[in-house]
């Protein structure tokens, strides 16, 4: 019943959005990597995969996925490789970096560029929904927000892959809410920053008042967060059966209405994605979060700040001691941050950006680069995003990690 009304949401959402469709044609050539899971479609393109678990102090267990070499002679199997680890966005999953064919995703680039390539999935999503003691069907299990993705699974998840490989330090990439983490604990826990060599943030986020997302702008207006809290729903847009089998098709014999799903989540001009792969993208995505979560991203939005979860004034006063929710200092971060950004993005507003880059010390920020005609997902899906901004990428890692 949960999932059945977590999805009838999504739905509501595409309309209260007032998507306006693009008609565009499938080619049956092009879906390869269509119904598979990550494994699957990493080892369908001939690249090693190994899968890992990580539990992390409250229990939850995620699931963590490495390319340990690429298929080049510089990325050939060897000991020592610099790590990078790649942290995927609001309502996604670690499929998004390989998602395209390998010279246009920046996983197997980055294999194939000598790296030694991490992939994590946030608490919640479809590959991180097991638990030490709780079931997905209680409500204690949903009871998170990106809060506890910064403080509890970025700095378990990074301290298994030093342990792993012996690195000191690794790469770090995050694309929309893997930005998001990145600064709220890196920011939050110093040995955490210290762990990370250097920063690159896709389509970063933090303050999202000026955003004009479709569906947290229809979450917002008709106070969908608080509805969905009300009546006890805690899993939103999961990765179910119903959705990785009727959204492909719908892409194939009704595009009208896939385009009106991309569009409702990526905004109105996506004409850098490469549209034949869409049920490819839709057949993982949206893969899953807490209610909970996506609350606090409304609140965001309602607040204009970047701050941790508001639990109301007594559950402020538990949970910080004071009755408003503190905002994430970023005024002393130390991890060298290189920010990419897009000129159309409807969720990391350009006004939203500028003011991100006002809160951090100037020190801070050694790469801007902003790509006028870019949206939110074209950073992960854009079919020109290896030269535009996975090329520079490569330029950072290669002058802070080796």
């Amino acid at each position: 019943m949960t999932r059945s009304i977590a999805a009838f949401a999504f739905v509501l959402l595409v309309v209260q959005a007032g998507a306006i469709p693009f008609f565009q044609r499938v080619a049956e050539h092009s879906l390869r990597g269509l119904d598979v899971n990550f494994t699957q479609l990493v080892t369908s393109f001939g690249y090693p995969v190994e899968e890992h678990k990580v539990t992390t102090s409250d229990g939850y267990i995620l699931g963590v996925f490495r390319i340990p070499h690429g298929l080049t002679a510089k990325g050939a199997a060897a000991a020592g490789k610099p790590v990078v680890w790649l942290q995927h966005g609001l309502l996604d999953q670690s499929g998004t970096y390989v998602n395209n064919l390998p010279d246009e995703s920046l996983g197997f680039m980055l294999a194939d560029e000598g790296y030694d390539v991490w992939f994590g999935n946030s608490r919640g999503n479809v590959y991180s929904t097991a638990h030490t003691t709780l079931s997905t069907d209680s409500k204690e299990f949903w009871e998170f927000s990106f809060d506890e993705m910064a403080s509890l699974d970025l700095p378990a998840c990074v301290d298994y892959v030093k342990a792993q490989t012996g690195a000191a330090k690794i790469g770090y990439v995050g694309h929309s809410q893997g930005t998001a983490i990145a600064f709220a604990g890196f920011s939050s826990i110093p040995s955490l920053a210290d762990s990370i060599a250097v920063y690159a943030a896709l389509a970063p986020v933090a303050t999202v008042s000026h955003q004009s997302s479709l569906v947290l702008k229809a979450m917002v207006d008709i106070d969908l967060d608080k509805f969905l809290s009300a009546v006890g729903v805690n899993e939103f847009l999961p990765s179910t059966d119903l959705f990785e089998s009727l959204f492909p098709w719908v892409c194939k014999e009704l595009p009208i209405g896939c385009d009106a799903v991309i569009f409702s989540l990526c905004g109105s001009d996506y004409g850098n994605v490469n549209q034949s792969r869409i049920p490819v993208y839709v057949s993982r995505t949206p893969a899953g979060t807490s209610v909970q979560n996506m609350v606090h991203w409304c609140q965001e939005v309602r607040s204009a700040k970047f701050c941790k979860y508001d639990y109301g004034k007594d559950g402020n006063q538990q949970h910080y001691g004071q009755d408003t929710p503190p905002n994430y200092d970023l005024s002393s971060f130390s991890v060298p941050t290189a920010l990419f950004t897009g000129g159309k993005d409807d969720l990391a507003d350009p006004s939203d950006v500028e003011e991100l880059i006002s809160m951090l010390p100037d020190s801070s920020v050694v790469y801007t680069h902003n790509e006028a005609g870019y949206d939110h997902l074209d950073f992960v899906w854009g079919l020109d995003a290896n030269t535009k901004i996975y090329a520079p990428i490569l330029t950072l890692l290669q002058q802070y990690l080796q």
